[in-house]
């Protein structure tokens, strides 16, 4: 989509108009093409040595456009056909600022619930770079990382469960108190098979096990 950024935020709303077609081909096209279109935008703003608006404040960006298109996009994430659940996904992740985060990292971990296992993997690194990123307190960001665990931790990489250990060993000590309370919970609650949240929670646990008599 090669156009002025007037030119590309009318098509981003036509677009987003288009995904509440109940024609599944429609909103495909629409989910992929408004992808392409918000992609090429991020290139077009690195390549002049612009910084991305990610707060979505400026009303002639297409970005902002989509923004106003959220509900529906994560809308598509409950759709019964797999191929308009992954596009919609795809959107989500170029959705997220720091404006919306926890609600869009609430949609992605009900996703994770919902997902078929071979994705679990990519979506617990995805949720990972949000948390980096967007992350508003340390509490949240640990949560975030814990809850992510408890649902795909068969699931998910080294790095993500790295990750995790390094946030909560940097964070104060009421953090190390919710974290290890909050793992010891979920370890007890699961049937054994989610490895990386066992494997943080018996490090969490054997660091700050003292705090759990607290």
């Amino acid at each position: 989509v090669e156009s002025e950024d007037g030119l590309r935020v009318l098509a981003v709303n036509i677009l987003g108009r288009f995904l509440l077609n109940r024609d599944n081909n429609i909103r495909y096209v629409a989910l992929n093409t408004l992808a392409k279109c918000i992609v090429e935008q991020k290139q077009n703003e690195r390549d002049s040595g612009l910084v991305a608006v990610d707060t979505g404040a400026d009303a002639n960006n297409a970005m902002s456009a989509l923004q106003r298109h959220r509900t529906t996009v994560v809308d598509c994430l409950k759709d019964p056909d797999v191929s308009i659940r992954q596009r919609a996904l795809e959107l989500i992740y170029h959705l997220v600022n720091q404006d919306n985060v926890e609600q869009l990292a609430a949609e992605l971990l009900n996703y994770l619930v919902l997902c078929p296992r071979e994705h679990r993997s990519d979506i617990c690194s995805r949720i990972l770079k949000v948390v980096d990123r967007f992350s508003p307190d340390d509490r949240w960001r640990v949560d975030t990382l814990i809850t992510t665990l408890t649902i795909a931790g068969r699931e998910a990489s080294a790095a993500v469960q790295s990750a995790t250990t390094v946030y909560i060993s940097r964070a104060p000590a009421d953090i190390h108190a919710f974290a290890t309370h909050k793992l010891l919970k979920a370890i007890r609650d699961d049937d054994g098979t989610q490895t990386g949240l066992l494997s943080v929670g018996i490090w969490c646990i054997g660091e700050f096990g003292d705090l759990l008599l607290q």
